[in-house]
């Protein structure tokens, strides 16, 4: 389109030169025709002149008068000599006119040529239904896929750490061996997919960009076709079209074998998931069973638990995430197949019919309709593996077991006062909901209820002889919030979050402790009294 441009730009400079010249040689014409007429006055009047001399000749010519009057054969001879302005001009300018209306008439057989029906070879963008628009496919939709290796990092840093973790683990002894096993070889796998989704991405970003321009210029050529007064395809366009069209088919290959990599290394991962899924479940089970046996005094071990649950949700949550992008990999590889087919179709028909039939919008409606359809399925793709960077929820054992009120709490009761030991304080560890409580007495024992998480636990220390009035309580599927009232009228803070119902928890007669019921954190809480 810049070159064809740059042809009617010389065009038009060429035309306005030669009217330049044509306005000159005008000016021309005219100055010598006023120089003629001013020459005829100067004649005419020497003439009046003479007349007026010969009047006081009475007896005969001067000598001296004869020899100022002109030569009048000299003076015809002159204007003989001399051509006709009006005669000179009108021939002159015939051929330079006919020249003229011949270079527009070019000009604009080029234009109806060219600048209309465009040129297969030459860039083309306006108004044309087969040529892709560039601003609707831009690089960038293709680029950055979020597929790329960092994402599957991030797995993996979750999946040694619980891996090492486990190893090492004196609470999940039985099992902690074959988990870190397992865990090791889920994260060779998932190793793998990273490498093969990195692939995958750069391949990816080289297709959509061969793709969009092939099929542009595929575009253009079948406009130009599509304006032509032939009935058929020209020999140009057959070769042009089907070289396009080879070049898409070329392209489509490396990209399946791309995408088939990907989705078997995703399977594997899957597969090795699931194992180390049964391994994980009977590690947790193993450690709620020792854990449940230890309560007193052995918070320093929970921390081992609660760096295996935290890795445990980020296993699950991306195991999630894994399946499901894998039927986005499988709905998009489907596609491929059958734009691949039709690329084929379309390029044995115009090789073989192209002298015989002449091809329209309906045969390319399928290729141009796909260019949009590659790109929402694979957009779906990215939406999938985008999440892969997602922060899983922290509090996911909490939100799946507060669906069911109290499920798998265990009984407590805590009293004031132990054998011969007093209360001397209360340690509370809380989040958005309160996850444990421990009675610690004179005598250096301690009665724990529920699991510290790995903040800093409120403690209100307890003084002798005195005993519970009330407790404040926000709850709801669980005990969200608590606070002590006594009766030496001394108020503890609120310790937890600000979710759940407030209610008053009332004794009659004087109280001896507290009970309830907890499993990760506390269920409910009431008032043992006499």
């Amino acid at each position: 389109m810049v070159h064809l441009s740059s042809k009617k730009n010389i065009l038009i400079i060429t035309i306005t030169k030669l009217l330049i010249k044509k306005k000159i040689s005008l000016t021309k014409a005219r100055l010598f025709e006023k120089m003629h007429t001013k020459h005829e006055d100067i004649l005419s009047n020497r003439d009046s002149k003479e007349k007026k001399l010969n009047q006081y000749d009475f007896e005969g010519e001067s000598s001296t008068l004869r020899q100022r009057r002109p030569n009048i054969e000299r003076v015809i001879i002159e204007r003989d000599n001399n051509p006709q302005p009006d005669s000179f001009s009108l021939i002159s300018l015939i051929p330079k006119i006919c020249f003229v209306i011949f270079l527009i008439g070019s000009i604009y057989y080029c234009y109806i040529q060219f600048g209309q029906n465009g040129n297969p070879f030459e860039q083309d963008y306006k108004d044309n239904p087969f040529v892709l628009n560039h601003k609707d496919y831009k690089d960038e939709d293709f680029k950055e896929s979020d597929i790329a290796s960092f994402q599957m990092n991030k797995f993996r840093v979750a999946l040694r750490h619980l891996g090492v973790v486990m190893a090492k683990s004196d609470i999940i002894a039985s099992n902690g061996h074959s988990i870190s096993k397992v865990l090791f070889n889920l994260d060779g796998y998932v190793q793998d997919t990273s490498d093969k989704l990195n692939d995958f991405s750069h391949q990816s970003d080289k297709f959509f960009w061969i793709l969009t321009n092939e099929m542009n210029a595929i575009g253009r050529a079948i406009k130009r076709e599509a304006k032509d007064l032939f009935e058929h395809l020209s020999d140009d366009a057959v070769n042009f079209i089907h070289m396009r069209l080879s070049n898409i088919d070329k392209q489509i290959t490396p990209f399946q074998d791309k995408l088939a990599a990907v989705i078997q290394a995703i399977l594997q991962v899957q597969n090795s998931a699931d194992n180390t899924q049964g391994y994980l479940t009977d590690g947790e089970r193993e450690a709620q069973q020792i854990l449940k046996k230890h309560w007193k005094g052995n918070i320093a071990d929970y921390t081992e638990r609660k760096k295996a649950e935290s890795e445990l949700v980020q296993i699950r949550f991306i195991l999630k995430m894994l399946k499901d992008i894998a039927p986005n990999l499988i709905n998009f590889e489907s596609f491929l197949k059958i734009y691949r087919i039709k690329i084929q179709e379309l390029s044995t028909e115009i090789e073989f019919k192209g002298a015989e039939k002449k091809i329209t919008e309906e045969d390319t409606a399928f290729l141009k309709k796909a260019v949009a359809d590659l790109k929402e399925k694979y957009a779906q793709l990215n939406s999938a593996a985008k999440k892969l960077g997602s922060k899983p929820i922290e509090s996911y054992y909490i939100e799946d077991e507060m669906n069911s009120k109290n499920r798998d709490c265990t009984e407590f009761r805590a009293l004031l006062k132990s054998s011969n030991a007093y209360l001397e304080r209360i340690k509370i560890w809380s989040s958005d909901v309160v996850n444990a409580i421990a009675f610690i007495y004179t005598d250096g024992t301690t009665g724990l209820y529920g699991l510290p998480n790995d903040s800093e636990p409120y403690i209100f220390k307890w003084n002798d002889n005195e005993k519970i009035r009330c407790i404040n309580v926000r709850i709801g599927a669980v005990l969200y919030a608590i606070q002590f009232e006594t009766n030496q009228n001394r108020i503890s803070d609120w310790v937890g979050g600000n979710k759940g119902d407030s209610y008053v928890v009332h004794s009659i007669f004087p109280s001896i402790g507290i009970h309830g019921s907890f499993s990760r954190q506390l269920c409910n809480i009431g008032i043992i009294s006499h």
